[in-house]
């Protein structure tokens, strides 16, 4: 498989060269997740639009390699590259380069492009969802965006992984529901839809917006809301979302969740 390297193609296993720096040491940097759907990066000038706001917080100059055009361009050239017939999913990596330990020496930033073939399930399903003891949210000024530090979800993955579900609550540290472990999370009681503040410390999802825009559009009421894991439980619908899609939650423990009509019919509005 061929990656993108600042502009230029590279076979894969030469893709981390550049990151035995502040990317590979310190985590410095962010990411985005992009769905190409019919050769179109879904969203994408929402996705480059987080990671400028990222890069301001990180002092990092990548105004030359955020422009749209330019990203759109080198993404379907990868994939053409690549052989990819079909959706894709690419990954658009930025880091600081150059030296220093904690304090950095530079505000520049290289970029890695990479991609692979991907199915995007419209209105999948997550037969069983459980909350996380081990992982804890909290939110910061880098909270909501992408970093390449993600040890918190490696823990809360590990976990998942260890009771055999199928998806993974993540709490704040004052016991509210955060997120869940690659997605944002929403749910409807009675009429109204509800979904964490990003004081949770939750990502500022790129989906996450599309919804609450959808569903504004659609004369519902969205409200940004805190909510401990037993009144989630009273919810009627739970469902996640991310940059691939929406998945309703099936079940938590011994509760049932319904699929709601309403959001599986938004599924295939989301470009």
């Amino acid at each position: 498989m061929k990656a993108i390297i600042n502009g230029n193609i590279h076979e894969r296993q030469d893709a981390s060269r550049p990151f035995p720096d502040r990317g590979f040491r310190f985590g410095d940097g962010l990411f985005e997740s992009i769905a190409v759907m019919h050769e179109n990066p879904r969203l994408l000038s929402w996705h480059l639009e987080r990671l400028a706001e990222g890069s301001k917080v990180l002092k990092l100059h990548a105004e030359e390699i955020l422009k749209e055009d330019r990203i759109t361009n080198e993404i379907l050239q990868l994939k053409e590259a690549n052989k990819i017939e079909g959706d894709a999913k690419a990954r658009l990596y930025l880091y600081r380069t150059g030296g220093g330990l904690y304090s950095p020496e530079s505000s520049s930033a290289h970029y890695i492009i990479t991609i692979e073939s991907a199915e995007f399930k419209k209105n999948a399903l997550i037969p069983m969802a459980g909350f996380a003891e081990k992982a804890v949210n909290c939110e910061t000024i880098y909270s909501r965006f992408k970093t390449l530090n993600a040890l918190n979800f490696v823990i809360a993955g590990l976990e998942k992984k260890n009771q055999k579900w199928d998806e993974i609550i993540i709490l704040d540290i004052h016991g509210n529901i955060s997120e869940a472990l690659s997605s944002n999370i929403f749910w409807r009681h009675g009429s109204h839809y509800f979904t964490p503040p990003l004081s949770t410390g939750c990502v500022a999802g790129v989906m996450r917006r599309r919804v609450i825009e959808k569903l504004k559009n659609t004369g519902a009421i969205v409200y940004e809301k805190s909510i401990t894991k037993e009144g989630l439980l009273m919810a009627d619908s739970i469902f996640t979302t991310n940059s691939m899609g929406i998945r309703h939650i099936e079940r938590i423990k011994d509760r049932q969740f319904a699929v709601d009509k309403k959001i599986a019919g938004l599924a295939n509005e989301l470009d």
